[in-house]
């Protein structure tokens, strides 16, 4: 064994050198299994480690990012349109009112009731889901891969437009559901050509809007988010 300090030749048992008196360091000895819970640690990968989702960075992120805003705001006008009526009797006490999937007419809903609805209901719901879902994909820790391969992100982040427009179209095309709102109109109108008071209205209510504002809001995200990805 050499000196480090003078290089001179050590012999073996010293605890020091004999020639500048520099004290042996004894090479360290680590333990086997902290060793390995080491290295374990070191190549874990970082899209494994940290909370399940990080809501504090969500929303830091939120306050300073209009992409994850709009997304935001487009699902949850999504969820309103198959609630408007809930939210519209809540906020004015005035059940004239109808939503994405029922229609209305004066003081009264008129419910389809088609099992059709409820399926297209369950999709609604899923769409704005993964809505939620992609704009914070960035902080659930799951979504951390998926979020770093930009191809994939993009495509689901589009799935929930693409499901929103299907769905919307199914509804409109569908026979009891225009049946019923050309009987709304044409009790509107024979109601309205005898005299009867202006708030005699109905028909589809709020829910259209909320649902086509909340698509088009979060597909502006979407926009947003590969125009800034391109630029970067």
């Amino acid at each position: 064994m050499q000196c480090k300090n003078c290089g001179k030749e050590i012999k073996d048992g010293m605890d020091y050198c004999m020639e500048c008196g520099a004290p042996i360091e004894e090479p360290a000895v680590l333990d086997k299994e902290a060793i390995k819970a080491s290295q374990k640690k070191v190549s874990q990968p970082v899209e494994e480690q940290g909370p399940f989702f990080d809501l504090s960075g969500y929303v830091n992120k939120l306050k300073s990012s209009i992409t994850i805003l709009l997304a935001l705001i487009g699902a949850l006008l999504l969820y309103f349109s198959s609630f408007s009526s809930w939210l519209w009797n809540r906020l004015f006490d005035d059940k004239t009112s109808a939503n994405l999937f029922d229609l209305g007419i004066k003081s009264q809903e008129m419910y389809l009731g088609s099992s059709k609805f409820l399926i297209l209901g369950i999709l609604t719901f899923a769409a704005g889901l993964l809505m939620l879902i992609m704009s914070a994909s960035a902080f659930i820790r799951p979504m951390k891969k998926i979020h770093n391969n930009q191809l994939l992100t993009l495509i689901l982040k589009l799935l929930p437009i693409i499901i929103s427009i299907v769905v919307f179209i199914l509804i409109l095309k569908d026979n009891t559901y225009s049946t019923v709102y050309n009987n709304i109109k044409s009790q509107i109108e024979l109601a309205k050509s005898l005299g009867a008071s202006s708030n005699f209205d109905g028909g589809r209510g709020l829910g259209p809007i909320f649902y086509i504002a909340g698509t088009c809001i979060y597909a502006v995200s979407v926009l947003i988010d590969m125009k800034e990805n391109k630029a970067s």
